[in-house]
């Protein structure tokens, strides 16, 4: 996300998305993301043989970083792929391997 402007007397700032462009806007005072992504009890360290859900709140270890997984895409060879929108490192992609039904 790029920040397009900010308006100081609401705290709201206007961001579009790098990959598609699309507008989004984010008012600091209403942001339930840093809110959940700061309860350290919900979050889960990352690794590609878990599965998540939306909602779910990671840690990944290469960046240092908690995330909200915000989009989940499931693949034809057993793979998922996770949205996961991070504090510090942004939109980022991840996989993980669908678990086998026994």
């Amino acid at each position: 996300m790029t920040l397009i402007k900010e308006d100081k007397n609401t705290s709201t700032i206007f961001l579009k998305c790098v990959v598609c462009s699309a507008p989004e806007s984010k008012n600091d005072e209403n942001d339930e993301m840093k809110k959940d992504m700061d309860d350290q009890d919900n979050v889960k360290v990352y690794s590609p043989k878990e599965n998540y859900q939306v909602g779910d709140i990671i840690f990944h270890k290469v960046f240092n970083d908690t995330g909200e997984v915000i989009k989940i895409t499931k693949r034809f060879n057993g793979q998922n792929i996770n949205t996961v929108l991070f504090k510090s490192a942004g939109m980022k992609k991840l996989v993980t391997l669908e678990k086998k039904k026994a």
